[in-house]
């Protein structure tokens, strides 16, 4: 048996859609703007790899908890600016 469920999206899209990727892809690029030119950069020869990003998933690098923290303060700021909501938790394998 199959249960269909439907709902009203009041903002945003859903996850998956073909504008997702866009969008996220427009959002995303101003904030690695933004945590490049922090100064709390980190990087293997001259290639920025402070921030990885895969799908709608980023993870931050630093090789110091003060410099992780300047990002994470950075993200949240981004994230309040643009009304985006990250989730922080932790996930352990």
């Amino acid at each position: 048996m199959r249960i269909l469920c439907y709902f009203v999206l009041l903002c945003g899209v859903s996850q998956g859609s073909v504008l997702f990727r866009l969008l996220f892809s427009v959002y995303v690029d101003d904030l690695i703007r933004l945590l490049k030119q922090s100064g709390y950069c980190t990087y293997i020869s001259s290639q920025f790899v402070g921030t990885i990003l895969c799908a709608d998933d980023i993870t931050l690098l630093s090789g110091l908890c003060r410099d992780l923290q300047k990002k994470l303060d950075i993200c949240a700021d981004f994230g309040h600016k643009w009304d985006i909501c990250f989730n922080a938790e932790r996930v352990r394998y």
